[in-house]
């Protein structure tokens, strides 16, 4: 309890409110951030479809439009896109030829050029180990 009203305290301290530390938590409640009931009317804004605008509020919380704006231009442009998209057929299955390849090919022929010069590399130095120091430079 004591670490609660030295909570208390402090706060109501930091936002100038030290008289009403003594008066105790129901003055600060109308300080507190309200959320709205869940049984308000809620209305959806057509541009990013926020759901959770209550009725008493004009604009949407998300993107600041206004209740009822009906978005024509985003509408337009979204029909533009789908236009465009529409000549990409998925199931167009274009011949495969080794010229498109070569860069996986070329990779592929490095991975297995590395591999093999790390595999010398360790062969030639367990050939050393076995041997001891009959080669000295």
């Amino acid at each position: 309890a004591w670490v609660v009203s030295a909570a208390l305290a402090v706060s109501c301290v930091r936002t100038g409110l030290g008289a009403m530390a003594s008066e105790g938590r129901g003055d600060l409640e109308p300080m507190l951030r309200q959320r709205p009931k869940a049984n308000q009317a809620k209305w959806m804004c057509k541009l990013c479809s926020q759901t959770r605008n209550t009725a008493d509020k004009d604009t949407c919380m998300t993107c600041g439009r206004p209740r009822g704006h009906v978005p024509e231009k985003y509408q337009q442009r979204l029909q533009e896109i789908r236009k465009w998209n529409d000549g990409a057929d998925p199931d167009y299955d274009e011949e495969f030829r080794w010229s498109d390849s070569w860069g996986l090919i070329a990779g592929l022929l490095m991975l297995a050029g590395i591999i093999a010069l790390l595999t010398w590399a360790y062969y030639e130095d367990q050939k050393d180990l076995m041997g001891g120091d009959k080669e000295e430079l």
